[in-house]
């Protein structure tokens, strides 16, 4: 689907640098987007990646655009920008965040769980130790589930071998009465 012209900013970079440009801006892309009102996703309009289903522009992330213009974030600026509704069609510059380090995805997401709460990195460290004992402790009582569960198969086992063995010897005692005549 084709997008209405971006407007034209009268700046040296040609890019929104006032607060009345943002507004130009972002009014822009809500012209340009079509708005969900239960998740407040602003479904891009434009051109959609047939690969990623990733909304498009200006040969990169629509999202990611939109975001870096609105916070007067350079272009050239490398930081990786994440949506925080998984949504690959929005552009709403509220549910992006900029994440930069290792392991981002799963720092957004751990904030997210947080209520939104920004950690410092010893409270990241802090929390990732208690998930690692987290899970640690699932995997030790996992195995231990898996034990019992084999404990209880040999049990079965065994008790479905001596109750078929003692049937066996009772049939075996009834057939020997039965040719002695008892």
């Amino acid at each position: 689907m084709q997008i209405t012209k971006e407007p034209n900013y009268p700046t040296a970079s040609g890019m929104p640098e006032t607060d009345e440009h943002i507004k130009i801006f972002t009014d822009w892309l809500y012209e340009n987007t079509e708005q969900d009102s239960v998740t407040n996703c602003w479904n891009w309009k434009g051109a959609i990646d047939k690969n990623t289903n990733v909304a498009r522009y200006k040969n990169g992330s629509a999202a990611t655009y939109a975001f870096k213009i609105i916070n007067r974030i350079p272009a050239d600026n490398p930081g990786r920008i994440f949506r925080t509704c998984r949504n690959n069609l929005c552009v709403n510059p509220e549910h992006s965040r900029v994440a930069i380090g290792p392991r981002t995805k799963a720092k957004v997401r751990l904030e997210e769980t947080l209520g939104g709460a920004l950690l410092t990195p010893s409270q990241f460290g802090e929390v990732k130790e208690l998930l690692s004992k987290n899970l640690v402790a699932m995997v030790v009582e996992e195995i231990q589930r898996g034990v019992a569960k084999e404990i209880q198969a040999v049990e079965k086992t065994i008790v479905d071998g001596v109750v078929a063995e003692l049937i066996r010897i009772r049939f075996d005692e009834m057939v020997a009465k039965a040719i002695r005549g008892k």
